[in-house]
């Protein structure tokens, strides 16, 4: 689990998939094979999220960092500051 929170990771940050399979030392065959994890890998997160759970608590439960729960709880969010400046 913890090598597919580091893909989940970095591909959340936009690096492409044959560099996180360099960077991990994994050969594109086995890196292949983690790639359909990354789709279900929030979901766990995202359900405690929905039930209430903070960030806090949700990061420690799951092993996550905090920043990359509140980059999960924020995905699809608009800012406020954003939406106001173009109105």
């Amino acid at each position: 689990m913890d090598l597919d929170i580091k893909i989940f990771r970095m591909h959340g940050l936009g690096i492409p998939q044959d560099r996180i399979a360099k960077r991990l030392g994994l050969a594109r065959t086995s890196f292949q094979y983690h790639l359909p994890k990354m789709a279900a890998l929030p979901n766990s997160a995202n359900a405690d999220l929905s039930r209430g759970l903070t960030v806090a608590q949700v990061a420690e439960k799951h092993g996550w960092s905090e920043p990359m729960v509140w980059s999960l709880a924020l995905e699809d969010k608009e800012d406020l500051i954003f939406s106001c400046m173009t109105l």
